[in-house]
């Protein structure tokens, strides 16, 4: 059975590294094919091919799943129209500082200028910023929306937004138009599973406050929205984030209290096992409770894989037959896939396997016998997913043995249980419901202050963001292979397999007047590295929309993280906007950085900045740098305050304007005319109608120009005006909204010998597509 997961797993595997899907019907006649060579074969040979023919099958239904899901994306040339949808808010509704936001499922929709139908349906996340009005999950509603398909920034580092919503069947992303047509169409019944979930959500608000209420939240119905910044940093840095998911470990506890119930009821009463037998009726009740926890988690992705296994292996226990559990596991990652196939492209899926896979490896060992036989497993099973975070994740936490040993029988036998106990009695007595939130309060703040502690132990997260994938696979290998048990020569290799990973170096401009300049996509905003042999310089570092989301923390330090950046010996940010400075205290937090420079001396950061003024130059390994603005001269709004750095080999140059508009560059022409010729020029102020003159363009004459804005942006950057007046002196005009990071290698003998374009780099088959200025 083991050999049977595996083909189909690795099938499946094979689907999501496609940028493009394949005809359904070539793999098909390929798979009708090797069945029927299969069936006329020698059964030696039939074994491989059958095994092949699985493959072909993983292979198959997954493209199947994906290709059904992309017939019904949301479609582009609906998008920014205000449309008509009437459907069911399908999850509890998330509240932010100054927004809302939930998932709707689209029964039907209609263009609201023409009331043209649309023939299209699927679930929408939505968000309402400045609206009043109640609403409520499983409730039926008619709104009006603007929509958008699935958009994320794409970067060589970081979070890949559109495969997560793509996963998660999310087909579009919008708000609520100020509108008199939004109407509430049906009350959710009493007894849904939505209007459950709302009423406990509403007594865990209503009942317990302060942080303690995220965790309380995602521990009772895996919603994992509201937990702060700070609490993900502790749970990261401690390697204790999969508490946070309802997975199999909540999931089999709540199955394991069901059998411990009913045999309790077995032991009392011993007459039960004479109606039905102990193992059944224990079983049965198991998967009934693990089934209602599944359903008040919303019955998520990760929660059905659970529940999934869980009962699997119940019913296996249920059949009173001996199977080995290796085979129980098999049978529960076949039933997975055939259900859902694009449950791989989570990463909880391979963590989840993977530790359990590795528990009972390690039973069969023996590695959890003796005295501390808890503390040994934890031990050897913490070790072996410090590699698999280093894999997935790029880091790993070396405190996470204890931070696990402490933080599991915590959640699992005290928060959890006390909690299930004070929601229930909230609708029994409140008052006594209250002393036992407050019982759970205590024990969650205990646990973060322990948590915290430990992350703030010297070196207690490892971080190897720059290996790239293969190197971190072998460190997953080496760490399985030194667990072996001692005196196989196998295990020796674990050493060998280690030493790749302690000299891997990411590749740095080579020569003396070589650099790197990487434009990376960071939405409405800019963030721009430069980086030469030995020094690193980073302008503007992205916007901070709020204190949940930080392009500075998701973005840039990400790539800078990928790059083995530790110090940034100069960060610019050219004036005090929030889309060039909001990310920048991310960076000071947590990097070195040598010297800070702005135009604006009242950035709040954690760092004094010093003035950017003309004429202030550098060099570094051959590459100069030089400020050409603003001068003791300039006036003006902060925009045409903006630091314009200039950053130059011999032969080649590249001119970073942040937000400056007419009157900036007409100062700019009048007093460095000279120096503003470049081959790459970032365009002012986003490709702002107020920036870009012609005599400027003409001035500067690029050959690229690059407008750094959000994709379908609401300010319209850049201005079509603006890239016309580009195009007609023969630029060409790169948009980061449409090419992702645009990353040039400027060689100082070679030229600009190579473009790099990551949208174009990381395209997936459920990917936003490349446009045409690639």
């Amino acid at each position: 059975m083991s050999r049977v997961a595996l083909s189909l797993l690795f099938g499946a595997m094979l689907v999501i590294q496609l940028t493009v899907l394949p005809s359904l019907l070539f793999c098909a006649i390929i798979l009708i094919v090797m069945v029927l060579f299969a069936i006329f074969l020698q059964s030696y040979q039939r074994t491989r091919l059958v095994l092949c023919s699985l493959v072909i099958i993983g292979f198959f239904l997954t493209a199947t799943a994906a290709n059904l899901r992309l017939k019904s994306s949301f479609p582009a040339l609906v998008e920014g129209k205000d449309l008509i949808v009437s459907g069911q808010v399908s999850s509890l509704i998330q509240q932010k500082a100054f927004s809302r936001s939930f998932l709707f499922d689209v029964e039907k929709a209609s263009i609201e200028a023409t009331g043209e139908p649309l023939n299209w349906s699927g679930q929408i996340r939505v968000s309402v910023y400045r609206d009043a009005m109640s609403i409520a999950a499983g409730e039926q509603w008619q709104f009006q929306v603007r929509m958008k398909r699935p958009n994320g920034f794409m970067n060589p580092a970081g979070f890949d937004y559109e495969r997560f919503l793509f996963a998660e069947n999310i087909k579009a992303t919008g708000y609520l138009r100020k509108s008199k047509k939004h109407k509430r169409l049906a009350e959710a019944p009493w007894y849904s599973v939505s209007a459950v979930r709302e009423s406990i959500d509403s007594k865990i608000t209503s009942l317990l406050k302060g942080d303690a209420q995220s965790i309380e939240r995602a521990l009772i119905l895996a919603e994992k929205g509201n937990i702060s910044p700070k609490q993900w940093e502790i749970l990261r840095a401690t390697g204790t984030s999969h508490l946070m998911a309802i997975s199999g470990l909540h999931i089999g506890l709540v199955a394991g209290a069901g059998l411990m119930i009913v045999w309790g009821l077995y032991w009392l009463f011993p007459g039960l096992s004479l109606i039905v037998p102990r193992q059944i009726s224990g079983c049965a009740v198991g998967v009934v409770l693990a089934t209602f926890y599944a359903m008040l988690a919303g019955f998520s992705i990760p929660t059905q894989r659970a529940l999934l296994m869980v009962i699997v292996a119940l019913i296996a226990l249920m059949s009173k037959r001996h199977y080995r559990p290796v085979s129980i596991l098999a049978v529960a990652l076949v039933v997975v896939l055939l259900i859902n196939p694009l449950a791989i492209m989570n990463v909880g899926f391979y963590l989840s396997f993977s530790a359990v896979g590795l528990i009972l490896w390690l039973l069969s060992r023996h590695v959890a016998e003796g005295r501390f036989q808890l503390l040994r497993l934890q031990l050897f099973l913490s070790l072996v997913m410090i590699p698999l975070g280093l894999l997935f994740f790029g880091e790993g936490s070396v405190v996470s043995p204890l931070a696990n040993l402490i933080a599991i029988p915590w959640v699992s036998f005290v928060i959890v249980p006390f909690s299930f106990l004070a929601v229930l009695l909230s609708y029994i007595n409140e008052a006594f419901s209250t002393l036992v939130f407050n019982f759970v309060s205590f024990h969650i703040r205990g646990l973060f202050i322990i948590l915290e502690l430990l992350s703030g132990l010297p070196k207690a997260s490892i971080s190897m963001h720059h290996l790239p994938f293969y190197l971190s696979l072998l460190a997953v290998i080496s760490s399985c292979l030194f667990i072996l048990p001692k005196g196989l020569p196998w295990r020796y290799l674990s050493i060998l397999l280690v030493v790749p990973l302690t000299t891997f170096q990411v590749q740095r401009p080579q020569a003396t007047g070589d650099f790197r300049i990487t434009v990376l996509d960071v939405g409405q905003g800019l963030s721009t590295i430069i980086e030469t042999q030995t020094h690193t310089l980073v302008y503007d570092a992205g916007d901070k929309p709020s204190e949940n989301f930080d392009l500075g923390k998701v973005v840039v330090l990400p790539y800078l993280q990928k790059q083995s950046i530790q110090i940034i010996d100069r960060l610019v940010i050219s004036h005090g906007d929030r889309d060039h400075s909001g990310g920048a205290q991310a960076l000071l937090t947590e990097l070195e950085v040598n010297q800070l420079i702005s135009s604006n001396n009242e950035l709040g950061l954690s760092q004094e900045a010093e003035g950017c003024l003309a004429e202030q130059e550098w060099v570094w390994d051959g590459v100069k740098f030089e400020f050409l603005h603003p001068s003791p001269t300039t006036v003006g709004n902060d925009n045409n305050q903006s630091c314009v750095l200039k950053v130059s080999n011999s032969k080649h140059a590249v001119l970073l304007t942040g937000d400056i508009e007419r009157s900036a560059e007409k100062q700019l022409i009048r007093e460095q005319a000279d120096k503003l010729p470049a081959d790459i020029l970032l365009m002012p102020h986003h490709g702002s109608h107020s920036s870009s003159t012609k005599a400027f363009i003409e001035q500067v004459n690029p050959i690229w120009a690059i407008s750094s804005a959000s994709y379908r942006s609401r300010f319209h950057h850049p201005s079509q005006k603006v890239v016309k007046r580009y195009e007609d002196q023969g630029i060409a005009v790169l948009k980061t909204a449409d090419s992702g990071a645009i990353s040039f290698d400027v060689s100082e003998s070679l030229g600009i010998d190579e473009i790099l374009f990551y949208r174009q780099e990381r395209q997936g088959f459920w990917s936003r597509p490349a446009l045409k200025n690639e």
